[in-house]
C-alpha cells in the first residue's frame, strides 16, 4: 500500500461504490477505495426482511445530543459501516425525489443540477423492471423492482388514499410524483440490490482498482491548500497514502464533515479550540444538517399480516421460500405502498410522503426503538418532506476515534404543526371506507380530538426518517462546495454523498445519492481530461 493512486475514495457506501466503479473504468487511472467496515456478504444484508433484526455491527449508530423538542430524547443516527453503506442496511425503498427538488437546487446556486440535467444520470444507473417509459432506465447496474409481496391490506390502503382525494400513480419515479401507488425497491430476484453488489462487485476484477476494508481514514493530508493524500489506520497502524489527482470524501452526512474538520477545513475558531491546525476557515462545514420527521402510526387489524408469521416456523418457511424462489415475506422492504401528497401551502410540490407497511411495530422499551408487534398489525408512516429544522455536526475532540457531536431538533414548532396535519390525514386514510372495516384498535387520538392531544401523540411517536444530509452543501460562493462538488479553497478535494444536498429531497435519499455519485464520476473524469 506504499504506492501512489490517482484517486482515493474515502467511504465504500452508496456513493463510494459508484465512484470506485465508474472512476476505475478509466484503465489508466489507479483508484483506491477505503472502507472502515467490512464486506457485505452477510445474510443480514442479502435477505431484505432481516433489516428488521437491527444488526449493529454494520451500523455506526452515532449518538446525538438530547432533543428538547421531544422531551430530551437522544436519537441514534444510523450510517452504514460496511461495503454498500446505507444501501446495505436501509429499507430499500427506491425514490428519486421530485423534479422540483432539483430545480430548487439549481435556483440555490447549484448550476447544472436542475431536473433536466440530472435525469440522464438517474436513467443511466437504473435497470427498471417496470413498464418502459421515457423517464426510466434499462440496462444500468442498479436494479429497481416493484415491491413483490402482495397483501390485500396494501390494496386497501391504496384505495382508501384515493377515497381521501389522492390520485392513483403507477410510477412515482416517472412523469410525476404526486399520488398513491406501490413502492419500488432496490432488489433483484428478491435479494437486496445494494451498490456494493450492483456497481463495485463487477469492477473489482479490474487491476487498477484496489479496495481496502477495515481502513479508518483519520484525516485528509492538505499541503499548500491542496489535498495530496490521506492518513489512514490499516491493521492497527496509521499510514499515509498519496493521491496524485484527487481525494474524494464519500463517508456520509455525518463522517464527511467530521473528516473535513479533522483535516483543518471548518470553523476556524472551533478547530483552533480543539487543537486542530486550521487549513481553511469554512464556517459552513457541519451546518445545514437535515432530516425527515416521521410519525409511527400502527393499528391492530382483524386479518393476518406479516406479523402473523413472525415466529420460528414462519421464519423458517419464508426463509426457505426466499432461498428457493426469491419470494415471500422475507423479501419485504420497509414500505409496500406510498403516497406523495401536498397537504400544506408552503410549496407547490408534495410536502408529505405517507408510507404503508403490511406489518406493525411496537415500542421496544429496552432501547427506545421499535420491534415487530406480536399481533396482526399494519402501519402508516406520514413523513414531513420539507422540514424547517436545521442541525449541526461538530467535533468533540481532535482525536479521529472520538464520536462527533450531532445537534438536531426534530420538531420545532413549525415542523410539529405540519407533521401533526400529516398524522391527521393518515388517520383519515385508516377511517376511509376501504380500510376502516379492518381496524380493531388504534393508538392515535380520535379525529375530533383536541390539537393538544394530537401534538402530544406526534411528539411521543415521532422518529427520524434516517435520511441525514446537507452538512457539506454545494451552492454559491458561501457554500462548502462548488456545483462540481469541489471543496472551495482546497484543490484536489471533493465531497460526494448526501452531505452535498443543499436541501433534502422529497422521499428516501438513497436513489438521489446514487445519481449524485454517477454525475460526480463524470465531472471528475471530465476535469481530469481537461487538465
Amino acid at each position: 500500500m506504499s504506492e501512489q493512486f490517482d484517486y482515493i475514495v474515502v467511504g465504500g457506501g452508496s456513493a463510494g461504490c459508484v465512484l470506485a466503479a465508474r472512476l476505475s473504468e478509466a484503465a489508466d487511472r489507479r483508484v483506491l477505495l477505503l472502507e472502515a467496515g467490512g464486506g457485505d456478504g452477510s445474510l443480514h444484508i442479502k435477505v431484505p426482511a432481516l433489516l428488521l433484526t437491527g444488526v449493529d455491527k454494520f451500523n455506526w449508530r452515532y449518538q446525538a445530543q438530547p432533543d428538547a423538542t421531544r422531551g430530551e430524547a437522544a436519537d441514534i443516527w444510523p450510517a452504514g459501516k460496511v461495503l454498500g453503506g446505507g444501501s446495505s442496511i436501509n429499507g430499500m425503498m427506491y425514490v428519486r425525489g421530485n423534479p422540483a427538488d432539483f430545480d430548487s437546487w439549481a435556483a440555490q446556486g447549484c448550476e447544472g443540477w436542475d431536473y433536466r440535467s440530472v435525469l440522464d444520470a438517474f436513467r443511466s444507473v437504473e435497470n427498471f423492471e417496470g413498464p418502459p417509459n421515457p423517464y426510466r432506465g434499462r440496462g444500468g447496474p442498479q436494479n429497481v423492482a416493484p415491491f413483490n409481496v402482495p397483501h390485500h391490506l396494501t390494496e386497501a390502503f391504496i384505495e382508501a388514499a384515493q377515497q381521501c382525494g389522492l390520485p392513483f400513480n403507477p410510477d412515482s419515479n416517472g412523469e410525476r410524483q404526486e399520488g398513491v401507488g406501490h413502492v419500488q425497491v432496490s432488489q433483484r430476484r428478491g435479494r437486496r440490490a445494494n451498490t456494493s453488489g450492483a456497481f463495485l462487485a463487477p469492477a473489482r476484477r479490474r487491476p487498477n482498482l484496489t479496495v481496502r476494508t477495515g481502513a479508518t481514514v483519520e484525516r485528509v493530508v492538505i499541503e499548500d491548500r491542496r489535498a495530496v493524500g490521506v492518513q489512514v489506520r490499516l491493521d492497527g497502524v496509521s499510514v499515509r497514502l498519496s493521491a496524485r489527482r484527487e481525494v474524494i470524501l464519500a463517508a456520509g452526512a455525518i463522517a464527511s464533515p467530521k473528516l473535513l474538520m479533522l483535516s483543518g477545513v471548518g470553523p476556524a475558531e472551533q478547530l483552533f479550540g480543539l487543537g486542530v491546525p486550521v487549513a481553511l476557515d469554512q464556517p459552513e462545514v457541519g451546518r445545514n444538517l437535515q432530516e425527515h420527521a416521521c410519525v409511527m402510526m400502527p393499528v391492530r387489524v382483524n386479518t393476518p399480516t406479516f406479523n402473523s408469521d413472525y415466529h420460528l416456523l414462519g421464519k423458517l418457511w419464508h426463509g426457505l421460500k426466499w432461498l428457493a424462489l426469491g419470494k415471500g415475506y422475507a423479501t419485504a422492504a420497509v414500505g409496500a405502498a406510498q403516497a406523495f401528497a401536498r397537504l400544506g401551502e408552503t410549496r407547490p410540490w408534495p410536502d408529505f410522503q405517507i408510507i404503508f407497511s403490511p406489518f406493525g411495530y411496537a415500542p421496544d422499551e429496552a432501547n427506545g426503538e421499535y420491534k415487530i408487534a406480536p399481533h396482526p398489525a399494519v402501519t402508516i408512516i406520514p413523513c414531513l418532506m420539507n422540514p424547517e429544522s436545521r442541525g449541526t455536526v461538530s467535533l468533540s475532540s481532535a482525536d479521529p476515534a472520538a464520536a462527533p457531536v450531532i445537534a438536531h431538533r426534530l420538531l420545532p414548532d413549525g415542523d410539529l404543526a405540519r407533521l401533526t396535519g400529516g398524522a391527521r390525514f393518515a388517520k383519515r386514510i385508516y377511517q376511509a371506507e376501504a380500510f376502516r372495516r379492518h381496524v380493531v384498535s388504534d393508538e392515535a387520538p380520535a379525529s375530533d380530538a383536541s390539537d393538544a392531544d394530537w401534538t402530544g401523540f406526534v411528539r411521543d411517536h415521532a422518529f427520524m426518517g434516517y435520511h441525514a444530509c446537507g452538512t457539506c452543501r454545494m451552492g454559491g460562493p458561501d457554500a462548502v462546495l462548488d456545483p462540481r462538488l469541489r471543496v472551495r479553497g482546497v484543490d484536489g478535494l471533493r465531497v460526494v454523498d448526501a452531505s452535498v444536498m443543499p436541501t433534502i429531497t422529497t422521499g428516501n435519499t438513497n436513489a438521489p445519492v446514487i445519481m449524485i455519485a454517477e454525475r460526480a464520476s463524470r465531472m471528475i473524469l471530465d476535469d481530469d481530461r481537461r487538465g
